[in-house]
């Protein structure tokens, strides 16, 4: 409605700009009706948009008063329901992720700034070449001299020069971020990635991590800054030539925007789906990416039950996957260009014809309609390639995403909560431990033997063990019967779902993270980590340390059961 306000708003204005001595009344009316247009959508989203979200946190007030008792780790951490015990990822908007990216960018500000202003040089410049095109035409056919046309012609070619100039280290610069940012966000990825529990590593495959580290991390960067600066570019030039060509006729200028709200609505709407396919084709690119790490790591069993075909056809379905995707966003893009056009040969024809007519009239001369045609079709040029470069940048921002919401993924074990560094003797107990893997909650360990998770009753053995110095206890038992449990709990890999444990006397959750890892430490079966960087440890260590090797044929600890 508010579109078609507009549009009739407009050609009001140009039909009361026919007659030279129109009345003021007249004047405030019309501008008073394009006023409205505008603010009709402004006030029709604000009047609908406080009753969704009443209702939603009224849903939200009766789910919370519904829930009944709560179940409390062993960080005191409080849940409703051991579901909740699940890898929470934040969810990100698309601004807050392009305030992050802005942040990234200003964290090399003088190599930003730099590039902004030959960015803006370069625009700027640009923007004059139209009107000295149009007065050597001009001049060629009032005059028909060579001379009239030299001296704009050498000013026409120093602009091209400076054009030239700032296009290069444009270009340079903008390169230059691009390798700055990706250093910069692969770096919080990783340290992110490294600071999570190790609960979120038993339900997030390796493939994807590294995938989204990597190749994922490359595209995004890579062609955010190369849209962004395309787009900055078409935004400055078309503004440019607003300006230059409001100051040649301002009544051409304005049929320009009779279809402008429709043009930019549409664009908008494309951006958002280009958004979401670009995230879907990430996360299927990802998994791709899980099932050939999956299959390639495990290639001696895949090998041993001759399964090779079978792991063939299952990526090549994953694969087609990603292609449906690709086909839904090769015809979305599709519709997208065809709207561009259509704008573009629509402001053309409209140009042409209400543009020949004020020549007629005697309203502009037929210099000043070549000029304006010069600018209107590097108009036209602008705003394709600047929607173009909007909708792909809506897109990479998209892909995004997901790598942001790793970045800023809190880890459930807050690495930074203990501060103690109290002597060690090597006194262990757990007291009261219930525990089951976050990725298997259906498959209880340490003799939980029912939780009911609708009335929150729980029914179980609690279990309880004491290590003390200079006693020796070897753990065994069938598989699944909570022997590594044990060692990963006290090495505070996990959370118990309820209870504590104790090293001294102390909670382990309340020792500071680097010390309790140089006493309570565990070198993995097939370590590909070079030693010395492995065990980053005292050769002597003066306290009691508590080690696993589990390079060893057998364990023994010290301690009773």
């Amino acid at each position: 409605m508010g579109i078609f306000l507009y549009a009739f708003a407009t050609g009001k204005l140009l039909a009361v700009a026919e007659k030279e001595d129109q009345e003021v009344a007249m004047w405030i009316l019309v501008c008073w009706n394009l006023a409205a247009s505008m603010l009709h959508p402004i006030v029709f989203s604000i009047s609908i948009k406080p009753v969704d979200k009443i209702g939603k946190s009224g849903q939200e007030k009766d789910s919370s008063e519904a829930s009944g008792n709560s179940i409390t780790d062993g960080d005191g951490k409080v849940y409703q329901s051991l579901e909740e015990r699940k890898i929470e990822i934040p969810e990100l908007s698309t601004g807050k992720i392009s305030k992050i990216l802005a942040i990234y960018a200003l964290k090399s500000w003088p190599v930003l700034f730099t590039a902004l202003f030959c960015l803006c040089g370069y625009a700027i410049t640009r923007i004059f070449v139209p009107i000295y095109i149009g007065r050597v035409i001009h001049t060629v056919a009032e005059s028909g001299k060579m001379g009239d046309i030299t001296p704009t012609v050498i000013t026409l070619s120093g602009i091209a020069f400076t054009s030239l100039l700032f296009g290069g280290i444009r270009g340079c610069m903008f390169t230059t971020l691009t390798g700055l940012i990706s250093r910069d966000v692969r770096r919080d990825l990783f340290r992110s990635l490294i600071r999570q529990e190790i609960a979120f590593y038993d339900k997030k495959p390796t493939g994807d991590l590294i995938s989204r580290l990597s190749s994922d991390t490359s595209t995004v960067i890579n062609t955010l800054t190369t849209n962004l600066n395309v787009c900055s570019r078409n935004g400055i030039m078309i503004i440019g030539s607003l300006i230059a060509m409001l100051g040649i006729s301002w009544k051409l200028t304005v049929t320009c925007f009779v279809t402008a709200p429709a043009f930019a609505i549409i664009n908008k709407y494309f951006g958002r789906y280009f958004d979401k396919m670009a995230e879907k084709t990430q996360n299927a690119l990802a998994e791709t990416t899980k099932k050939a790490e999956e299959v390639l790591s495990q290639i001696r069993t895949v090998r041993s039950f001759a399964n090779e075909e079978n792991e063939a056809i299952k990526y090549e379905r994953a694969l087609e996957i990603v292609v449906q995707l690709n086909y839904k966003r090769a015809f979305a893009y599709l519709f997208n260009v065809w709207t561009n056009e259509a704008y573009q040969y629509i402001s053309l024809i409209v140009v042409l014809f209400y543009g020949s007519y004020l020549v007629i009239e005697k309203q502009m001369t037929a210099g000043q309609l070549i000029t304006y045609f010069l600018y209107q079709t590097s108009l036209a040029e602008y705003v394709y390639g600047f929607g173009t470069y909007y909708v792909e940048m809506m897109a990479t921002l998209g892909a995004s995403r997901n790598i942001m919401q790793l970045m800023f993924r809190k880890p459930a074990i807050d690495q930074s909560a203990g501060n103690l560094t109290p002597e060690v003797i090597g006194n262990i107990e757990l007291k009261n431990v219930h525990f089951t893997y976050p990725s298997r909650r259906n498959n209880p360990i340490l003799n939980v033997r029912q939780i009911s998770l609708k009335f929150l009753k729980i029914d179980f053995q609690d279990v309880s063990l004491e290590i003390n110095k200079g006693e020796t206890v070897a753990l065994v038992g069938p598989s699944g019967g909570g022997k590594s449990s044990i060692v990963s709990l006290i090495e505070r890999f996990y959370k118990p779902l309820m209870g504590n444990i104790y090293l001294d006397g102390t909670p382990i959750n309340q020792f500071e993270h680097r010390y309790y890892h140089r006493k309570v430490n565990s070198t993995s079966h097939f370590s590909i980590i070079t030693l010395n960087r492995t065990l980053d440890l005292p050769r002597k260590p003066r306290t009691p340390t508590l080690q696993w090797n589990n390079q060893r044929k057998y364990c023994v600890r010290t301690g009773r059961m």
